[in-house]
């Protein structure tokens, strides 16, 4: 063995070894001679980085996490930049979950520990042992506030990573072992309790919960009707009564492939017996809120069966 080999491995390791691995391609001796040198460098407790390896916060953390064991994974902000929860931002330390009765301390490290670590509460991202998405989520309700946890929440379903079912079962687990701060996500899966879809875009979600908070049904987000062959889908919608709504943003209706196509879809739906609303990044809560209820108490007066074939 020689260092030439035990370099080859770290290749997709950011350049990091433990200890026993490097044991495992050089003899004491040169490993002792590779340290003295500086071609080899200790970064953490067992862990040793290759001379000249670029230093990151990547790094960092995968450092820490080989140092802590195999019983840690990452976890709370750092598990949430790896899962691409952009919406959270970088985090600002290093945070790892040891799943077990062992304790450890690393300097510049907040280590968090728990027994519940079933297979729906851990994940892999290339290189890094990491709380699951769902678990990920969990955990951070103590430190995020309610609506910007509900909106990553949606993020990961839009991209995903995150699964209802999944979320739920390991809120289950959480929350039935004294968890605090559980309330916070009981909530937050009540209010999606009848999604079947999380939506396109974060505003047409803001408009859902304006509607759900001043006392109006649930509407059902992502509604796909058919008519005549063709397939439409309304941003929410409310079928038995035939309204559904559009948010409107220049980015996505802001082509000339969409300028002509909007007033065909439109006069279709309409003759369909929909009424269709749209709504823009101009539209006040209070006007949305009053748009709807008056087409529903419209339609509600006048409305006998539900227009146009949808499923």
């Amino acid at each position: 063995m020689t260092e030439r080999t035990l370099y080859a491995t770290t290749a997709s390791n950011l350049g990091l070894a433990t200890f026993d691995e490097a044991a495992a391609h050089l003899t004491p001796g040169q490993l002792d001679g590779s340290l003295r040198a500086g071609r080899l460098a200790s970064v953490r407790r067992g862990v040793l980085a290759v001379a000249g390896a670029p230093s990151s916060q990547e790094r960092e953390l995968l450092a820490a996490l080989l140092a802590a064991g195999p019983d840690a994974v990452v976890s709370h902000r750092s598990a949430a930049a790896l899962w691409g929860f952009e919406r959270l931002g970088r985090p600002s330390g290093l945070e790892l979950t040891m799943l077990g009765a062992r304790q450890v301390r690393l300097d510049g490290v907040k280590v968090h520990r728990s027994r519940i670590c079933g297979p729906a509460h851990r994940g892999s991202i290339g290189r890094f042992a990491v709380t699951s998405a769902e678990r990920t989520l969990c955990d951070l309700t103590s430190s995020i506030p309610a609506q910007v946890l509900g909106r990553t929440l949606d993020d990961g379903r839009r991209l995903g990573i995150v699964d209802m079912g999944r979320l739920r079962s390991v809120f289950h687990d959480l929350a039935h072992r004294g968890r605090r701060r559980s309330t916070v996500m009981r909530e937050l899966l009540a209010e999606r309790a009848d999604e079947t879809h999380p939506g396109e875009s974060t505003p047409e979600l803001d408009v859902a919960r304006t509607l759900v908070e001043a006392g109006l049904p649930r509407p059902v987000m992502q509604h796909l009707v058919v008519i005549r062959g063709r397939e439409y889908r309304f941003d929410g919608a409310y079928p038995d009564l035939g309204i559904g709504w559009e948010y409107q943003s220049w980015e996505h209706h802001g082509h000339r492939s969409a300028f002509d196509a909007d007033p065909v879809r439109r006069n279709e739906l309409l003759i369909a017996g929909w009424v269709v609303l749209e709504f823009t990044s101009k539209s006040r809560p209070d006007d949305v809120v009053a748009t709807v209820r008056d087409a529903r108490h419209s339609r509600a007066l006048f409305t006998t069966t539900s227009p146009g074939v949808s499923n």
